[in-house]
């Protein structure tokens, strides 16, 4: 008899549970994503949108298992939580949303959003600029969506709590309404609206950092770029780059734990931790200067769609 791969047969499953649904209104999850052309495409050309991949889908089930976790250890560490998954609609910018729950404290009750991110970003934000700043697409957008909530109920505060993806501890970042940046927001929202409504695309953002990533990058291709591309048939080095990516998870997860021993360790100059000796020492390093020259730099982004 052969050994089943069960494992496998989840992931089918899983990728066969990957849908593409209508959007009918603009999002308040999506409201902070910068190109207005994706919010456009999101409404009028949602059927054309790429499917994520399972490693995606599995990210965004942790995210829904660990924000249930999180509500209940909100709840026995003795606060109430009230309102959970209450919708929210602003007619006027075809808006809607769910907010996770609201949670009274000292007597009054303050809109709560709850978020799992990668231990490397759990580490570096600290506040709402963090969000706002960020290079990453999904954390400029939570500071938007908590922030359309507050406007919606009137409120002018918030949290955003945050859970470390790998360790699960818990993050509480308080968020202030900041009117400048809800204004450009329902800005962009209502330049959405007019657009939609004209049966017109506002430009896109053609941002090589950013656009390959998007769902639906095949529509902006041709903008992007602005020729065509060759497409070069090398099977050897096709290869070589879909080995390449599925080693750099592992590579990334290499540094964040590496960045993290050299914090916690700096200054040990010996000790045993479980089946590890540790020994360390500080070394002056020299200066010097790097001649000038010439380099290729390269980037390498996979056609995906995914974040």
């Amino acid at each position: 008899m052969n050994d089943i791969d069960i494992a496998a047969a989840v992931l089918r499953h899983k990728a066969d549970q990957i849908k593409v649904w209508p959007v009918n209104s603009n999002r308040a999850s999506e409201a902070g994503h910068p190109c207005t052309r994706y919010l456009v495409y999101l409404r009028t050309r949602w059927q054309d949108r790429a499917l994520h991949g399972v490693g995606l889908e599995l990210i965004f089930e942790r995210g829904r298992i660990m924000e249930e976790q999180a509500l209940r250890e909100i709840k026995e560490a003795g606060f109430e939580v009230v309102e959970q998954q209450r919708p929210y609609s602003w007619p006027e910018l075809q808006l809607n949303g769910h907010i996770d729950g609201k949670v009274r404290i000292n007597g009054e009750l303050y809109p709560l959003e709850i978020k799992s991110i990668n231990p490397y970003d759990f580490v570096k934000v600290g506040g709402t600029n963090d969000f706002i700043r960020s290079d990453k697409i999904w954390l400029r957008k939570y500071p938007a969506q908590i922030m359309l909530y507050l406007l919606m109920e009137g409120a002018e505060r918030g949290i955003l709590y945050l859970k470390n993806a790998l360790t699960w501890e818990p993050k509480t970042i308080w968020v202030d309404l900041d009117y400048n940046y809800t204004d450009r927001i329902i800005k962009k929202l209502e330049e959405v609206n007019r657009h939609i409504e004209n049966g017109t695309l506002p430009e896109g953002i053609n941002d090589a950092d950013i656009c390959p990533d998007c769902p639906f990058f095949h529509l902006c291709l041709p903008e992007l770029y602005g020729e065509e591309l060759p497409i070069q048939d090398d099977s050897e080095l096709e290869a070589i780059l879909m080995e390449w990516e599925s080693l750099k998870p592992a590579y990334s997860r290499y540094q964040e734990l590496d960045k993290e021993l050299k914090k916690r360790l700096e200054g040990v100059e010996k000790a045993i931790i479980g089946e590890w000796l540790i020994t360390g020492k500080y070394v002056e390093r020299k200066g010097y200067t790097v001649e000038p020259g010439i380099y290729w730099q390269r980037k390498i982004r996979r056609l995906s769609g995914e974040e």
